[in-house]
């Protein structure tokens, strides 16, 4: 989620033995797949996640002996941090039945937009594989970023063809110290699959700007080329970097502002970006830079145009990145506040933005709910109207509502009171 959550990367001293190329007998055999989905064309909202959009990057498994073993990736492609990730995998035989079955969490506790997390299960065969299925299981939203505020480097040296270790240096780049760490060590083939993967927990404090090392053994099958590492590095704490980031408000309605405060080193230069989940990138926000004072404190005004998840960028460094909600702005009128049976009123409204086809909702207020009266189309000028025929005497409270668009949340109107006599 953050530009400093660096990965090192770095290649095999050694080459390794020749991978298998598939199942080779009833006792041992391995396959890879590659996967690499698009991220979707709208952003995902924390609201309402979709679970398609925790995805695989890739996987291989094996089987020795009386274990199914699959190691891989998942990628986050919503625009907020998830948790909770979990990954199933089953292998059947040729007569369907299932013959291994196992699920575990990813190597991270959280993933932020754009962040990779690997996994290992290791299941009871009890049969021959015919097929297997790997797939994230489920996962959960949060407002909570992870702090993957760390720099990892390291090298890496074959202990023997199914084993290669990794030992490097961590430093925490948080201005805060850094308690628990997970160290997690990847290996990707020349396609960028992952070809094994392991975890390792560095119980205690690490200070801020300190460093210290580490060395993990990661399992894998013999290889014939010369694989690439990733270690990523995350911390059971409170992330604080030289930049930060707040705002207030963080709820706002499209098309007003919000005040954006923070520090980092004086005399730099901060620019406001957001996560553009489709393209799974940091954008800047056009015009949105601003230098920070001699005590390092920044203050600029944003108009969000969109709800997503933005930071604060300053050099190499970038702020916790912070989930702007901005909802669709929403009104609704009456021809009228008094009225009577079977008398017609007209009530119109605007929502902005509109997307092409979306719907407005008329409701009435019962009790404490809402209830739909009618549904309107929403004019490519964010306009709708919807005459209503009152068949019965009373006070009628209603508003109108616009589900979420592409651009921003759902969004309600104001109520208009009308009273039929």
């Amino acid at each position: 989620m953050r530009l400093m959550r660096l990965a090192a990367a770095f290649a095999a001293a050694a080459l390794l033995l020749p991978a298998l190329a598939g199942p080779s007998s009833a006792a041992e055999g391995s396959r890879t797949t590659s996967i690499r989905p698009r991220a979707a064309s709208a952003a995902v909202r924390a609201a309402d996640g979709l679970h398609y959009q925790v995805s695989l990057d890739s996987y291989e498994w094996w089987f020795t002996g009386t274990t199914f073993t699959v190691v891989g990736d998942v990628r986050n492609d919503t625009d907020v941090p998830v948790k909770n990730v979990r990954v199933h995998a089953s292998a059947s035989a040729a007569d369907d039945s299932v013959v291994a079955n196992g699920s575990d969490l990813i190597m991270f506790a959280i993933l932020d937009p754009g962040g990779y997390g690997s996994f290992r299960i290791d299941a009871p065969l009890t049969g021959t594989i015919d097929t297997a299925n790997v797939w994230v299981e489920d996962w959960d939203y949060t407002s909570l970023p992870a702090n993957h505020y760390f720099t990892a480097s390291g090298t890496q040296t074959v202990v023997d063809a199914g084993t290669t270790r990794v030992q490097g240096s961590i430093r925490n780049l948080n201005t805060v110290d850094a308690r628990d760490l997970r160290v997690v060590a990847t290996l990707y083939d020349p396609a960028d699959s992952v070809v094994g993967a392991a975890a390792l927990d560095l119980i205690g404090t690490l200070s801020a700007g300190a460093s210290t090392t580490f060395t993990i053994d990661v399992e894998h099958l013999a290889l014939s080329y010369t694989p690439t590492v990733r270690v990523d590095v995350e911390a059971d704490s409170d992330p604080e970097l030289l930049v930060t980031f707040n705002v207030d408000p963080s709820t706002l309605t499209y098309g007003r502002m919000t005040t954006v405060t923070g520090r980092t080193t004086p005399g730099a230069d901060v620019r406001i970006q957001y996560w553009d989940q489709p393209d799974g990138t940091w954008a800047n926000v056009r015009g949105d830079i601003v230098t920070a004072g001699t005590d390092g404190s920044y203050e600029l005004t944003l108009l969000p145009a969109i709800g997503s998840t933005y930071r604060a960028s300053s050099g190499d460094l970038a702020s916790v990145p912070v989930v702007i909600y901005v909802q669709d702005k929403v009104t609704l009128k009456s021809s009228t506040k008094k009225t009577t049976v079977g008398k017609k009123v007209v009530l119109s409204g605007t929502a902005n933005p509109a997307d092409d086809g979306s719907k407005a909702l008329i409701q009435r207020r019962v009790g404490a709910a809402w209830k739909t009266i009618a549904t309107v189309a929403i004019a490519a000028d964010g306009r709708f109207r919807y005459t209503w025929t009152p068949k019965a005497k009373g006070t009628y409270v209603l508003r109108a509502y616009v589900g979420e668009q592409s651009l921003v949340f759902a969004g309600t109107s104001g109520s208009v009171t009308i009273v039929v006599k």
